[in-house]
């Protein structure tokens, strides 16, 4: 490699992917940082290196990552507490997301948690772990092996977050009528689901008006 090409790449930044911005208020890099690798094979137990773990998350706020999406249920409690470690206290333009919804098996399997009771210990739980005084954003996580109604669950984020220990809500692993339920209940401000050019299940959410005008930030 050519020393211009290493100077081009030492100078590459997240800050050169654009930006975006959160419910009006929080604007982030479109390039993140999630941490569900941190932890250990099968997002499980600790790493074999956490120092080296610890050192990548330094490194991508040097970078300008600043948002990072992350899980009590990554390890459990692994991921939260690399972040934790390497960077509180926190750069005052990094926003930590997290998602609530799931909780881990004996057997390293991952089951629905989705009771609203469930979902309020969560978040406490995410603030104890990650040091924060509220959570800049929650997602709620939709797993199919559940008997509570969606709106159920997000609505216990809306109580939350009325009662400031959350600052802005999304939605995670949603069908497009999943959404629109969630937006009878809350105000949405992130979709998380997992899509790219193999995988295009879900592709009507990305033609939806109200996900369109999600996107520029504009009510619906």
């Amino acid at each position: 490699m050519t020393s211009e090409k290493k100077r081009e790449q030492k100078e590459l930044s997240a800050q050169a992917s654009g930006t975006l911005t959160l419910g009006k208020d929080l604007v982030v890099n479109r390039l993140g940082f999630g941490s569900m690798r941190l932890p250990g094979p099968g997002v499980w137990g600790e790493p074999a290196q956490p120092t080296e773990a610890k050192a990548v998350l330094r490194r991508a706020v040097e970078l300008g990552v600043n948002f990072i999406d992350t899980a009590a249920f990554y390890g459990p409690e692994v991921a939260n507490r690399l972040i934790q470690e390497a960077l509180y206290p926190y750069p005052e333009e990094l926003v930590i997301a997290t998602k609530v919804g799931v909780k881990r098996g004996a057997d390293q399997s991952w089951n629905a948690d989705m009771h609203p009771d469930s979902l309020r210990a969560a978040c406490e739980e995410n603030v104890r772990q990650l040091r924060l005084e509220a959570l800049p954003l929650v997602y709620c996580r939709y797993m199919e092996d559940t008997d509570i109604p969606f709106a159920e669950s997000v609505g216990a984020l809306a109580a939350l977050q009325r009662e400031g220990l959350i600052r802005h809500i999304g939605v995670s692993n949603v069908t497009l009528e999943q959404f629109r339920e969630a937006r009878t209940v809350a105000s949405i401000v992130s979709v998380q689901n997992f899509y790219n050019v193999a995988y295009r299940q879900g592709e009507d959410l990305l033609t939806d008006t109200d996900m369109l005008m999600l996107e520029h930030g504009l009510p619906s």
